[in-house]
C-alpha cells in the first residue's frame, strides 16, 4: 500500500494532467496540522476544484465507484482512491469490471463516498496563494527562425517585466512550404484560411497570439475577424517606437510584398510617417532573393552584407531617411555590424515581442484582480 505522499503525488500528476487551468507544483508541506498541496491556477476557485474536476476523478453511486472505461480511467485513479479509503477510513474495496464496462469499486463499510469532497479532499488540497496566467502563442514556421527568435526576445523580458505573473508561451510551427505556394500564386485567401484554422483548432487556449513574420501581416485584419483572437501587431509596434524616438523617414526593407505591398505603406502613412521604399526593382527583387533563398535557411553572405551595407548607406547620404525599419525577422541578424550615424535600425521582431509580454503583464494584472 503506498504511503500518503505517494497518493498525493497521484493525485498531482492526474491534475496537470486532466486540467489546462492547473499547474500543480512541487508545495507539498504542513500548515497548521493540515497537509497542503499549493499550485497556480488560471481561474480557478476551491468550489472548481471540488465541484468540476472531482467528478471526472471518480463517480459514486450508492456504495460503489464507477470509473467510464471509455472515458479513459487510470489504474493510477484507482490506486489513488483506494490507498485514501485505506489511509482515513482503513476500507479496502474489491476492483471489478461491470458488464457495461465500467471499474466498480464494492467494499463494506458505513462511509458514503459522495462525502469524500466535503470530508478528505478539503484536508489534501487547499488552494493557496496564486496568480492567474496568461498564454502567449506564437504563430511560427513562416520563416525558419522566427519563432526561435521570438521565444529567446520573450524569454528575456519576461524575466524582466514580470516577476510577479506566470506568463506561458506555446508555439505552432506551420508548413512554410505551404505558405509560400500561396504567396506565389497570390492566393492569400487561403493563407487566410489556414492560418485561421491553426490558430482556431491548435491555439484556442491562447490569450494573446504572435504572428512571428511582417510579411503575413498583410493578412492580420482578416485573422482577428476569423479567430477573434488578440493579435500583437508587428506594424502597430513598429510605429509606436517610432514615434517614441521621433523618426519619420524609415527606410523600409523587407520582402518584396512588405516593401511594394500597400499593407505595412500605408498603415506607416496613416500614422504621419513617410516611408522610403528602395527606387529600383533590381533593389527590391534582390532584398527578396536574400531573405527568401539565404537568411531563412540561415546563410549569411559577406556579399549581401556589403550590398544591404551601400544600399542604406546610399539613402543615408542623400538625406532621405532617419532610420531603417528592417521589416523581416531575420535582417538584424545581416545588418548588425552595419553601423550608420544616427541611422538606428529598428528591430520589428525584437519590439513586438516586448509589446506582446507588456501586453500579457497587463492582461495578468487585470486577471488578477478580479480573483
Amino acid at each position: 500500500m503506498k504511503n500518503l505522499k505517494e497518493v498525493l503525488d497521484i493525485w498531482k500528476r492526474y491534475l496537470n494532467e486532466n486540467s489546462k487551468k492547473l499547474e500543480i507544483g512541487n508545495g507539498l508541506k504542513f500548515v497548521e496540522g493540515e497537509l497542503v498541496l499549493e499550485f497556480n491556477a488560471k481561474n480557478v476557485s476551491e468550489s472548481y476544484i471540488r465541484e468540476s474536476l472531482l467528478p471526472g476523478i471518480f463517480c459514486t453511486s450508492g456504495d460503489e465507484v464507477k470509473f467510464d472505461k471509455a472515458g479513459n480511467a487510470s489504474d493510477e485513479r484507482i490506486v489513488c482512491l483506494c490507498n485514501i479509503l485505506k489511509n482515513f477510513y482503513d476500507i479496502e474495496p474489491d476492483v471489478t469490471w461491470d458488464s457495461n464496462g465500467r471499474l466498480c469499486l464494492k467494499y463494506a463499510g458505513d462511509v458514503n463516498l459522495g462525502n469524500i469532497v466535503e470530508e478528505i479532499y478539503p484536508q489534501l488540497v487547499e488552494v493557496g496563494d496564486y496568480k492567474a496566467s496568461i498564454i502567449v502563442a506564437l504563430l511560427t514556421g513562416m520563416t525558419t527562425k522566427s519563432g526561435l527568435l521570438s521565444c529567446g526576445y520573450m524569454d528575456d523580458f519576461i524575466i524582466e517585466k514580470s516577476p510577479d505573473y506566470p506568463i506561458e508561451i506555446i508555439a505552432y510551427h506551420v508548413d512554410f512550404k505551404v505558405i509560400e505556394r500561396y504567396q506565389q500564386n497570390g492566393d492569400w485567401g487561403k493563407s487566410i484560411d489556414y492560418l485561421a484554422n491553426v490558430v482556431n483548432k491548435f491555439l484556442a487556449d491562447a490569450d494573446i497570439v504572435v504572428m512571428c513574420t511582417n510579411t503575413m501581416h498583410k493578412i492580420l485584419p482578416e485573422l482577428i475577424e476569423k479567430t477573434g483572437k488578440e493579435f500583437v501587431s508587428i506594424i502597430d509596434t513598429t510605429i509606436a517606437v517610432m514615434k517614441e524616438d521621433k523618426r519619420t523617414r524609415p527606410l523600409l526593407l523587407g520582402t518584396r510584398f512588405t516593401m511594394q505591398d500597400d499593407f505595412y505603406v500605408n498603415a506607416l502613412r496613416d500614422n504621419g510617417i513617410n516611408p522610403v521604399i528602395p527606387e529600383q526593382q533590381d533593389d527590391i527583387d534582390m532584398i527578396h532573393e536574400i531573405i527568401y533563398q539565404r537568411l531563412r535557411f540561415g546563410v549569411i553572405e559577406k556579399a549581401d552584407e556589403a550590398y544591404l551595407y551601400n544600399l542604406i548607406n546610399k539613402y543615408y547620404e542623400l538625406g532621405f531617411i532617419d532610420c531603417v525599419v528592417a521589416a523581416c525577422t531575420e535582417l538584424p541578424e545581416i545588418c548588425k555590424n552595419i553601423i550608420i550615424p544616427n541611422t538606428p535600425m529598428i528591430d520589428t521582431t525584437l519590439f513586438q515581442a516586448e509589446m506582446a509580454i507588456e501586453r500579457a503583464v497587463e492582461l495578468a494584472k487585470e486577471l488578477n484582480d478580479l480573483k
